[in-house]
């Protein structure tokens, strides 16, 4: 493969099929999934039972997301001379016990701990699994192979969501918790079973702890990663508060159906986005999946009344998004592929703390503007991603002028 700065790569006509490995990892990332997005299809359910706002329910949101930001880069640096293979399988255990903590949560304030302790475990395990799925696979197949790990979350959309959607408004919020305890339990037990090895360690794996966080000082890096962080802020101002914007017109069985939706155009663009990114290279679909956003996002927020509309939108809504994943992740290891682990854990960090920061904002503009309105907002933070994308890109392609 020869690939330019942020171009399109050639892909080897004999490049091998995808090792099974992968597809394992991809059921952590399921259970992950599922976590991180069915709190938005019962945060009424929970803010009524805890006797609490939308706006404060909301902030669940944000610790969970909060704390990935935090602790995806710091720990993978920390943890960069343990072997990923025993990484993933104790941190999507440790993921599952702090879900079992959020369905027995008897106050907002222990489910609050609990949601944290879940970002964590999530934080060790996402970015070790992506960088897992790298280095048993050939340089022309990586977004192939960020692609099916990344399936596991948009597979989440499709079944898992809708499930604990359903499960939250018919047995409680608590039993959708105790679900996606559930399918960690099966992803740990299918990794431990399968005897998981990885490929050879990355040239980061001998590093200090300071050299390996020594990309956030790095200007090409911090500007790659700001499309990401722009649109985590966008994306979840409008989407943590997606039942809050669909319950006026739709009740939760329609709602749950309308989430089910969703889940299948993730499941598209999270299916498509690798090779999307390995045939075209990583920019060019980024730059049609945020314009096609702009404006999906602007026509919801105008005709957000019809169940087609609502449909067809959050359809291609979630194909742009999750298209997204792997043309920018690939995009990362083009720019540093010898900080591989550590460049994966903050392009995952910079999104969540966009998460983070965007349920926040969602909340607090909700006091003061339509549920509905917030999705003018995801439109307006669209754009910006665009504006980042083609400041990073410019940048980039100066630094590998000047060093020619």
């Amino acid at each position: 493969m020869t690939p330019s700065s942020d171009g399109a790569a050639q892909t080897s006509p004999a490049a091998p099929q995808f090792d099974p490995r992968i597809w394992l990892l991809a059921l952590g990332t399921f259970a992950v999934g599922t976590d991180n997005l069915v709190i938005a299809g019962i945060l009424p359910v929970v803010a009524d039972d805890l006797k609490v706002g939308i706006d404060s329910a909301g902030l669940l949101v944000t610790a969970y997301a909060l704390s990935y930001g935090i602790g995806s880069p710091l720990m993978a640096a920390i943890t960069g001379r343990l072997k990923r293979e025993r990484m993933v399988v104790w941190a999507i255990g440790a993921f599952g016990v702090a879900n079992l903590l959020c369905a027995i949560a008897p106050t907002y304030s222990f489910l609050i701990a609990a949601r944290v302790l879940a970002g964590i475990a999530a934080a060790v395990y996402t970015p070790s699994a992506y960088a897992l799925a790298v280095s048993v696979t050939t340089p022309e197949r990586r977004g192939r192979a960020l692609s099916t790990v990344l399936m596991g979350i948009s597979s989440a959309t499709v079944l898992g969501v809708p499930i604990g959607t359903a499960i939250g408004h018919t047995l409680g919020w608590h039993s959708s918790f105790v679900l996606v305890a559930l399918l960690s339990a099966v992803a740990m037990g299918a990794l431990l079973g399968i005897g998981l090895q990885g490929g050879e360690a990355a040239p980061s794996a001998l590093l200090s702890v300071a050299a390996r966080l020594r990309p956030l000082t790095r200007p090409t890096i911090l500007l790659a990663l700001a499309p990401n962080f722009l649109w985590g802020v966008g994306s979840m101002a409008m989407f943590a508060y997606v039942s809050p914007i669909l319950s006026p017109y739709f009740g939760p069985s329609t709602i749950v159906l309308l989430l089910l939706i969703n889940g299948l155009g993730g499941l598209v663009g999270s299916f498509f986005g690798g090779r999307l990114g390995d045939r075209f290279g990583p920019v060019r679909p980024m730059i049609a999946c945020l314009s096609c956003n702009a404006i999906n996002l602007t026509i919801w927020g105008l005709f957000n009344g019809s169940f087609a509309l609502n449909a067809a939108v959050m359809f291609m809504y979630a194909i742009c998004g999750w298209t997204m994943g792997p043309s920018q992740q690939v995009r990362i290891i083009r720019i540093d592929p010898a900080s591989t682990t550590v460049t994966l854990a903050l392009n995952n960090a910079t999104f969540y703390f966009g998460n983070s920061i965007g349920a926040a904002m969602g909340g607090a503009l909700i006091a003061y503007m339509q549920p509905s309105d917030l999705t003018f907002v995801s439109a307006f933070f669209a754009v910006l991603c665009l504006c980042a994308l083609a400041l990073s890109v410019t940048y980039n392609r100066r630094v590998l002028t000047a060093q020619s």
